[in-house]
């Protein structure tokens, strides 16, 4: 599961990357996905109104949750796509 997981995340990060508004596109999934979510619509709610600590908080709260390092992963994340 986790490799497509990888793969979605490419899949996804190479159609942002292609397309001119790109923040549009996540947007949309965001809002998709929060149709059936309740905490991703607080973020897409967090993302509307710019409150980038706010979604960090709350991503930061889930890793913690489900024992996950978010500072490494995160980092993990900013090498493979080398931002």
């Amino acid at each position: 599961q986790m490799l497509e997981n990888s793969n979605n995340i490419l899949q996804f990060v190479s159609l942002i990357k292609n397309n001119p508004n790109p923040q549009a596109i996540v947007m949309n999934e965001l809002q998709r996905r929060a149709q059936n979510n309740p905490v991703l619509g607080n973020i897409a709610t967090l993302v509307q109104n710019g409150d980038t600590q706010g979604v960090e908080t709350v991503v930061r709260n889930i890793a913690k949750e489900r024992g996950i390092d978010f500072d490494k992963e995160f980092n993990s994340f900013k090498q493979m796509f080398r931002l």
